[in-house]
Order: C-alpha cells, then sequence, then structure tokens
C-alpha cells in the first residue's frame, strides 16, 4: 500500500529555507499531489509550522492541518478559516475521511460513511471505496446486501495530539481482543491435545486387545498343530 509518505518527505526537504509564500505554495502542491495522503512530516516543517502565525497564511496552514489529522465535517465547520477547496482537493479529503472510519472498525456501514461525507448516493459512496482502493490506500470489500464496508487493510493517518487518549483507548481494545483470542487459543489446544491423549490411549488399548488377539490365535494354531501332529503319530502306531 502507498500513503505517498516519500513525497511528504520530499516536500518537506523543498521547505527548508522557503519564505512563508514559497512555503504556501509547497503546501498547495501537497495537499493537490494525486498520490499524497500523509501530510505530518511537512505540518513539522519548521518553515511550514511559521505559517500558523503568520499574517496572511493562517488559512495555508489550517488547510494543511485539515489534510493532515481532520474530516470532511471539520472542513464544513471551518470554512471560513481554510483555503478554498478543488472538487479534487474535496475528493480526496472524503478518501482521507474514509480512511479514518476504518480506523477503528473491520466494518464500515454504509449510513456510517454517508454522514461523515455527506455523500446521499450510494452508488457514489460505492465509487469513494473503489477510488480508495485504486489509489492503494485501502484494502477491504464492499458488502452490498448488509451496506457495508468490510475492512482488511488501510494505510495510517497522523494523529493529532488530542485524539491520543482515543488511540490508547482502541489500541487497548485491540489488545484485549488478542489475549482473549489467545486464552480461546489456548484453551482449543488443551482440548485437542486431551482428545489426541484419549485417541492415543484407545489406540493403544486396540493394539493391545489385536496383539493379544493374536496371541490367543497363534497359540491356538499351535495347540491344534500340536494336537494333529499327535493323533498322526498315535494312528501310525494303532497301524503297525
Amino acid at each position: 500500500m502507498n500513503d505517498g509518505a516519500e513525497n511528504t518527505i520530499r516536500f518537506a526537504e523543498k521547505a527548508k529555507g522557503k519564505n512563508p509564500s514559497a512555503a504556501a505554495e509547497i503546501v498547495k502542491e501537497a495537499i493537490a499531489h494525486p498520490q499524497t495522503f500523509v501530510f505530518g512530516e511537512l505540518l513539522d516543517a519548521p518553515e511550514i509550522a511559521a505559517l500558523e502565525k503568520e499574517k496572511g497564511f493562517e488559512k495555508v496552514y489550517e488547510t494543511l492541518k485539515l489534510f493532515t489529522y481532520g474530516q470532511y465535517l471539520d472542513y464544513k465547520q471551518k470554512k471560513d478559516k481554510l483555503l478554498p477547496l478543488t472538487p479534487e482537493a474535496l475528493s480526496k479529503l472524503k478518501v482521507l475521511t474514509l480512511l479514518t472510519l476504518c480506523r477503528s472498525a473491520k466494518f464500515v456501514p454504509y449510513d456510517e460513511i454517508i454522514r461523515a461525507t455527506e455523500i446521499t448516493d450510494i452508488a457514489q459512496v460505492e465509487k469513494l471505496i473503489i477510488d480508495s482502493i485504486y489509489l492503494n490506500v485501502l484494502r477491504g470489500r464492499m458488502d452490498q446486501q448488509k451496506r457495508r464496508l468490510n475492512v482488511d487493510e488501510r494505510i495510517s493517518r497522523d494523529v493529532a495530539l488530542e485524539d491520543l487518549p482515543q488511540m490508547e483507548k482502541i489500541i487497548g481494545s485491540y489488545l484485549g481482543e488478542l489475549n482473549n483470542a489467545g486464552d480461546r487459543l489456548r484453551e482449543q489446544l488443551q482440548v485437542i491435545q486431551e482428545k489426541l491423549s484419549e485417541d492415543m490411549l484407545h489406540d493403544e488399548k486396540i493394539e493391545m486387545k489385536v496383539t493379544e488377539k493374536k496371541k490367543k490365535i497363534n497359540a491356538a494354531k499351535a495347540n491344534r498343530s500340536s494336537s494333529e501332529k499327535q493323533n498322526f503319530i498315535n494312528d501310525d502306531f494303532d497301524d503297525m
């Protein structure tokens, strides 16, 4: 999968030593780049970080921050504090929004995608999913019957400091699930081992019975052969 991190590093390197106007153009270039989906490295670049308090460039910084951490509804709420976005930039923001929805879920209902992106047409929801898959930022399957996206894998977005507690909670939940799965697996292995031991013991008992039966059969054959031989000898003596 490709998050375009190498592009972000390249943009951050390009911003070194640039004045606010040139740095702002680099931000716009990064946002417009079709294969760039993570922006943390660029946001942290000193020349870019300085735009936050640089008069006339605050919107540039806030727009980059939106693409780094935010979602489509954040854009709707803070529109007056952001740069105008092209249709392509809005489409990218909706892809980023979908990736955020996939961050903490294995299944994402279409209704949740509709709420987060304000896409009202199911066909457009599925187009967003397909576009994200073709962009190689998401792997999953659409379940049209259950109206949801089954998430297999997705790229990771940058996490804002204020979102860290929520991320810790999500990671803790995942770890809890892994521990529970490990406990269940150990229980299943124990059951399998006990069953194997029972089967081995059963097989040993059967083998012992078969061996004992063979011994009895062989002993019976030996006795019968000895008896027949003795009878043959006796018959010979009787004929004399």
